[in-house]
């Protein structure tokens, strides 16, 4: 679910449940949407957050820099991060 791939159907399955033994009955469990909709949520929001903050850890730390420069830009750029 924390993919976002098919969760809608497990949450509508999740909302007719009824009982363990019991016959699903239609939006039985409707607070099951309220339990799905928050997971989601916190699920995108920190997933969101790990790919921000390794990009910019990844940008601070000068990888991406010298990916398109010269190799005189190269060199000039490894001297400064040496300091």
């Amino acid at each position: 679910m924390s993919t976002l791939e098919n969760w809608s159907p497990v949450m509508y399955q999740a909302m007719n449940s009824t009982t363990p033994d019991g016959q699903p009955l239609l939006y039985a469990n409707s607070a099951m949407a309220l339990y799905f909709m928050t997971f989601v949520c916190l699920c995108v929001f920190f997933i969101l957050n790990l790919v921000i903050s390794v990009a910019i850890d990844h940008v601070s730390r000068g990888v991406y820099r010298v990916m398109f420069c010269s190799d005189q830009d190269k060199i000039f750029f490894e001297g400064q991060s040496v300091q």
